[in-house]
């Protein structure tokens, strides 16, 4: 099995010298360290995206990430997302511990699908 490499020092480089990267989509197992050494490289400049939202979503929040592509079950992401965000990091992590539980993503919850 191959090792990741983290924060290659051409994604500093590119940052600095290239005014168009401003964002990397980070997809890889485990992705926490990768968030953390990109964000320190690039002194939290450069936008992240968490490419895989479920399992490591809570981490990937907890780190620092700017975005995720959550792909199927958007809604349920969102709402995560939303929660953590509102500073309600407990009932994020029991509405993520729910959707990974459910085998087939059916979650209902107390607000609407288009909350903001």
């Amino acid at each position: 099995m191959g090792r990741t490499r983290i924060a290659r020092p051409d994604d500093r480089r590119l940052f600095e010298e290239l005014e168009p990267f401003r964002c990397i989509k980070v997809e890889t197992v485990p992705a926490g360290s990768k968030y953390t050494a990109i964000l320190a490289a690039t002194g939290g400049r450069l936008n992240i995206s968490a490419g895989w939202a479920v399992p490591q979503l809570i981490e990937a929040l907890d780190r620092g990430v700017h975005a995720v592509t959550p792909g199927g079950l958007h809604w349920v992401i969102v709402e995560v997302v939303r929660r953590y965000r509102a500073g309600d990091r407990a009932s994020a992590r029991a509405l993520f511990d729910r959707l990974l539980r459910s085998s087939a993503g059916r979650i209902s919850t107390s607000t609407s699908r288009t909350s903001s």
